[in-house]
């Protein structure tokens, strides 16, 4: 092993950070299909091998190769898996972080240097969103194209060789087909080019003196390839304002240019910026500006050497220009929301934190150098890590519902209530922009998110009940339809539908299915009737620390529910104390939300926990008033009234009945 290291140090060094990558975004692989991803299959699904050179009027950007993958996916797969299309995302980044390590090696020949850069960019705390969603796969993989395509500058200014122009010409190409911001290459290529200039290349095909070598060496020949890849670059810029796109997001004219720089200041300063984020009494401007002038000030002292001004340079010039090709043409608050933009000059911010912080190393055998890079890398990752966490909470709903779907038949629906648009459960971690985590955009709609999470179209109805949303202590939207002025027809769903409301905690998203809404016979025999609702059958069962019940009910025909009509759920122990409830109309929803025609009927599930350590005897069933705390009526199969309007209902201790996963939910990270 240590042979190996010995003769392939750059090899080993960018395997290391490309597995820190992996190793940090491997929970990301359970991501659902969300948020832009659902845009670019939607665009993706019209589209064919032929069509997607076109530009898509719809999407706003000339980008086809981000279309190609999707379409060769359906070719291969028949759909979209969501583990196939993250694996492929979180993989590009962690290329994308051994391509900077060798890129530093090959300009700087320093192994701690290369390796911190590319460690840096692994855990960059901006990238988590253009990792954790494939449908902002274009930024890393645009990041990714440029290092590619340095490296073969980098490779033909070395030997010469005429296969390695033309492979960087070719990357230059595919990549403003994947992303404009590629027009960035040229400018790139003239700082690589100068930094590799400064360093002596012992690999060299060419001696020095000879023709060959002195007319390379010539100014305009050295300047020649880049200025034609700025050139075109600028062509380029020039022939995409005559593209027929939507022009989303329109260009930023909302004088918001002093926050935009903020954070784009910020994506640099990220460590003083987390850092000015807790000290009392300071303000978000005063953190993020703090930082940059104690940036500048790092870069005066690291600067003092000579043989790293042109290292400094080029991780400022990254940057910056990357930073300026977003700052100018979005909105503020576009880019507030779009940590992702951030990760090209990310690539930049990488290459300069360990060159800020050099002259450290020449004190105390490098130990407080390694100690400020682990602060970095530490506060990085951990924010990933929380981010990466939110998505989990985000998409817990569509896990719970693919669980509740899986074996039903396909043109069964799915009734989702309260389910997350967006939530941001914390303080900002830096002081400035928004880390709230998204599944749905105005643009998209839930019925591709069921559908392709579920892998087929289903009837989906998804409604807002804010009478059972409660207030989790931090920021949230909810998806669906909001005018439920007139009640939900239960036969909405022809062949039925299954039940899932969203609730939220202060700690955790819980997605519960409620039940169903299902067809029944006419003369399906009674077991009593509570308030206005008929029992066709009841199970309950000891599960643990809780009973999970399962009832069926039909409306009588003869009554109008109130929506303050609830049932009763009590569990009794043996000596008559109360040790657990669950009270609650069926499904969860108000009495009056469901139209249950003749023919359909209510499958209510719930689970109620018990006390510790107490052991259910029976459970009490009934209904009640909960505006007025009266009991509604209760009657047998026969008509003759229940004692105390109550049915009581044995609870069976066969495990085989219980369910497991009724309610599921993941504490917030």
């Amino acid at each position: 092993m240590t042979r190996i290291i010995h003769r392939h140090p750059v090899r080993c060094l960018g395997l290391l950070a490309a597995t820190a990558a992996l190793a940090l975004y491997w929970p990301g692989l359970q991501t659902s299909l969300i948020y832009d991803t659902l845009l670019h299959i939607r665009i993706a699904s019209g589209l064919d091998f032929l069509s997607v050179w076109l530009p898509a009027e719809e999407f706003g950007f000339y980008r086809p190769l981000t279309f190609l993958p999707l379409i060769a996916i359906r070719a291969l797969c028949g759909y979209y898996p969501a583990v196939l299309l993250n694996a492929l995302n979180i993989g590009q980044h962690a290329l994308n972080a051994g391509l900077v390590v060798a890129l530093s090696w090959r300009l700087w020949r320093d192994g701690l240097q290369a390796l911190a850069s590319g460690l840096l960019l692994a855990l960059y705390p901006f990238a988590s969103q253009a990792v954790a969603v494939y449908g902002h796969a274009t930024h890393p993989t645009a990041a990714g194209i440029i290092l590619l395509a340095l490296h073969a500058f980098l490779n033909a200014r070395r030997t010469g060789r005429w296969i390695w122009w033309v492979t960087c010409a070719l990357l230059f190409v595919f990549g403003l087909l994947s992303h404009e911001a590629v027009v960035l290459l040229g400018p790139l290529a003239a700082l690589v080019q100068w930094n590799a200039a400064a360093t002596p290349d012992r690999s060299t095909a060419r001696q020095p003196g000879d023709l060959q070598s002195r007319r390379a060496d010539h100014p305009w020949r050295q300047a020649l390839p880049w200025a034609l890849l700025t050139v075109s670059g600028f062509v380029y810029v020039l022939l995409y304002q005559t593209f027929p796109l939507t022009r989303a997001p329109e260009s930023a004219g909302d004088a918001g240019w002093w926050l935009r720089a903020l954070y784009l200041m910020q994506g640099a300063a990220h460590p003083l910026a987390w850092l000015g984020r807790r000290l009392p009494g300071v303000s978000s401007e005063a953190a993020v500006t703090g930082g940059v002038v104690a940036m500048v000030a790092l870069t005066v002292w690291a600067g003092r050497r000579r043989s790293l001004q042109r290292p400094l340079l080029l991780g400022w010039g990254w940057w910056g220009a990357a930073s300026l090709l977003v700052a100018l043409p979005l909105s503020t608050d576009y880019l507030l929301h779009g940590p992702r933009l951030l990760y090209l000059g990310g690539v930049g911010v990488c290459l300069l934190w360990p060159l800020l912080l050099h002259p450290l190393r020449r004190v105390a055998a490098g130990l407080p150098w390694m100690l400020i890079l682990g602060f970095v890398l530490l506060t990085g990752g951990v924010f990933v890590h929380r981010q990466l966490g939110l998505y989990g909470e985000l998409t817990e709903p569509v896990k719970r519902m693919q669980h509740v779907m899986a074996g039903q038949p396909d043109d069964e629906g799915v009734l989702l209530v309260n389910l997350p648009a967006w939530l941001s459960p914390t303080q900002n971690t830096y002081p400035v922009g928004s880390e709230h985590v998204a599944m749905l955009g105005y643009h998209l709609f839930v019925e591709e998110l069921v559908a392709h999470n579920l892998r087929g179209d289903r009837p989906t109805l998804a409604i807002q009940l804010p009478e059972v949303l409660t207030d989790p202590g931090f920021p949230l939207q909810v998806i669906g339809e909001t005018d439920l002025s007139r009640p939900i027809s239960a036969a909405w769903a022809a062949a039925g539908s299954q039940v899932l409301v969203v609730t939220y905690s202060s700690d955790a998203v819980t997605t519960r299915h409620a039940g169903a809404l299902s067809r029944t016979g006419e003369e399906t025999a009674l077991q009593a009737q509570l308030g206005p609702w008929q029992l066709i059958s009841t199970l309950a069962t000891a599960c643990g620390e809780a009973v999970e019940l399962e009832t069926s009910w039909r409306w009588d025909t003869g009554s109008s529910p109130a929506p303050t009509f609830s049932l009763s759920v009590q569990i009794l122990s043996e000596d008559g104390r109360l040790v657990g409830q669950a009270d609650g109309p069926p499904l969860g929803l108000r009495a009056n939300l469901v139209d249950l025609e003749p023919g359909w009927q209510a499958q209510d599930r719930r689970q109620v926990p018990l006390l510790a350590g107490e052991l259910p005897s029976h459970l009490y069933l009934g209904a009640y008033d909960f505006a007025s705390g009266n009991r509604l009526p209760g009657y047998g199969p026969d008509g003759t009234p229940l004692a105390d309007a109550v049915l009581v209902v044995p609870i069976h201790t066969d495990s085989a009945h219980c369910t497991a996963g009724q309610v599921t939910g993941n504490r917030m990270q």
